[in-house]
């Protein structure tokens, strides 16, 4: 499970994870997605954290994720 840190617009992104199995080499693939239902959202700086493994996706404190319409789709593998 996926948790969002510092998400003041969280209830504009619906936030899935996806649990494909275990591949190869015994590896368990996973995705997270996101999808923005009220636009533009901010998402610089956002942290997704793994609980169960502490791992992390960093949005960056970039403009290009300044203003992410409605309708964006972004999938983290």
């Amino acid at each position: 499970m996926f948790d969002v840190t510092d998400a003041a617009q969280a209830g504009d992104v619906i936030i899935n994870e996806i649990d494909k199995g275990v591949g190869d080499p015994g590896f368990e693939q996973e995705a997270i997605e996101l999808l923005i239902v009220n636009g533009p959202v901010s998402l610089r700086n956002w942290v997704l954290r793994e609980d169960s493994e502490g791992n992390e996706v960093v949005f960056a404190d970039n403009e290009v994720w300044d203003a992410v319409p409605t309708g964006t789709a972004i999938v983290i593998m």
